[in-house]
């Protein structure tokens, strides 16, 4: 990351807290909606003590476990189904109370203490409820069987037990009958800003069937780009499982992925409130700039898109009984190395290669046109990572001797034992045996 755009993630940080701090007012000159005055004001204040409270402490999760075994009975029960989206869950436009506002009416916020809480307020025992220990950005276009089975994927995945991961949700830890009566962009803001914060691990939900409308709307993207942003937060991007299977069965033409990502700008993006998109933008403008944002997200989604992929053939080869003989996973291993070859991806795209080429050998022999094919292509990436090498060994070499030179003179103003010099001279042998370990052949 270069200095300017660390200053400029830095004044976003800084910024971002004075915008948390911001109050709604009301226009004192209105002599005609004193009721409407008083009920807006009663509102706010009931919002911001909700917001303080909501974020005075580690929030809340709802298990990977419940949501499919309580979440989507009782569903069912209410006549839908794992195709319904949340929307249709719960839809707020409406008084009549859907499947999670339904949950807490009868219940006191343990927050605010006003009638009304959220789902997750509303669970009990330790195996569906328990501190976030992961937070989910999503559309709420999504339907409920998706999201739940991109959760447990993960669980398996990552090797971690169902009962003990935790999501923060916000349609389920976020009150919805507060929602409901339109919190202000600051409090929901804060609420949002600080649950990153205390999750501090971030899973984007992004559906390739829908051409990744994620990344149309400006919450998704500012939010992003914010736990990005954000020191010691880890993001990560999810697929349906069954999506995400597609998406690597076409992934030899799959470069128009490439094109959605580049496409990705916050100032094209939509809303639900406009309120909303004129303050993340007044932000953004001010502070960061709209080309810094959207370079920094799509850099990002590469980087997430790119290990989705090489996990995602990796599960796929798990799943072969001796995938040294499997010639679809040779298939897979070879498009995906040709997408990371494309995009200067070497390591990843040699290890893909080699992979294709041990399957290809023992199957169809090594006269065979396509393990030829995958050959000439080891050889394209040998010739690519040597260039690469080259320009990484020169950046290196220009590193170290500008900081042979700041260390000179950190040693005759601050002297010989003063932490940035310390800290100086432990970058520079980092720096030396980086350069130590690259072999130009």
């Amino acid at each position: 990351m270069t200095k300017t755009r660390r200053s400029s993630i830095s004044k976003l940080r800084s910024s971002c807290r004075q915008l948390f701090k911001l109050k709604t007012t009301e226009d004192p000159c209105n002599d005609d909606t004193d009721t409407n005055t008083k009920e807006q004001t009663n509102l706010a204040q009931h919002t911001n003590m909700y917001a303080e409270e909501q974020t005075s402490s580690h929030p809340k999760g709802i298990s990977v476990h419940c949501l499919r075994q309580t979440l989507l009975r009782e569903v069912t029960e209410a006549g839908l189904g794992e195709e319904s989206t949340i929307y249709q869950l719960e839809n707020l436009r409406k008084n009549t109370f859907g499947v999670i506002r339904r949950k807490g009416a009868a219940n006191k916020c343990p927050r605010d203490g006003g009638m009304g809480a959220a789902y997750v307020d509303c669970l009990e025992g330790e195996d569906n409820v328990g501190p976030a220990n992961r937070m989910l950005s999503y559309l709420w276009g999504y339907t409920i069987g998706d999201i739940i089975d991109c959760l447990e994927e993960y669980c398996v995945n990552n090797r971690m037990d169902p009962k003990r991961t935790y999501i923060w949700i916000c349609c389920l830890c976020n009150n919805q009958h507060r929602v409901r009566e339109n919190v202000p962009f600051d409090n929901f803001h804060t609420i949002f800003r600080d649950t990153v914060l205390n999750v501090g691990h971030v899973l984007a939900l992004m559906a390739p069937r829908d051409s990744f409308h994620y990344l149309n709307r400006v919450w998704c993207i500012f939010e992003l780009f914010t736990a990005d942003a954000t020191d010691d937060c880890k993001v990560e991007i999810i697929m349906p499982p069954r999506q995400k299977e597609e998406m690597l069965k076409d992934l030899r033409y799959y470069d128009n992925l490439v094109g959605v990502l580049a496409a990705t700008d916050i100032e094209n993006a939509e809303a639900s409130k406009e309120e909303d998109k004129i303050k993340i933008m007044e932000l953004v403008k001010r502070d960061t700039g709209v080309a810094v944002l959207n370079k920094h997200v799509n850099d990002l989604l590469r980087t997430c898109i790119r290990r989705v992929i090489l996990t995602a053939v990796d599960d796929f080869g798990a799943q072969s009984d001796d995938r040294s003989m499997d010639l679809e996973f040779a298939s897979l291993c070879f498009d995906a190395g040709q997408l990371m070859q494309e995009h200067k991806r070497y390591d990843d795209a040699l290890i893909l290669y080699n992979k294709a080429l041990v399957v290809r050998e023992n199957v169809l022999g090594e006269d065979h046109l396509d393990t030829a094919l995958t050959c000439n292509s080891i050889v394209e990436v040998g010739r690519g990572l040597e260039e690469a090498l080259v320009i990484r060994q020169k950046d290196l070499q220009v590193k170290v001797r500008l900081l042979r030179k700041a260390l000179v003179t950190r040693e005759n103003v601050l002297g010989e034992e003063h932490s940035l010099t310390l800290t100086t001279r432990h970058e520079i042998a980092r720096a030396e045996n980086k350069l130590a370990k690259l072999v130009i052949i």
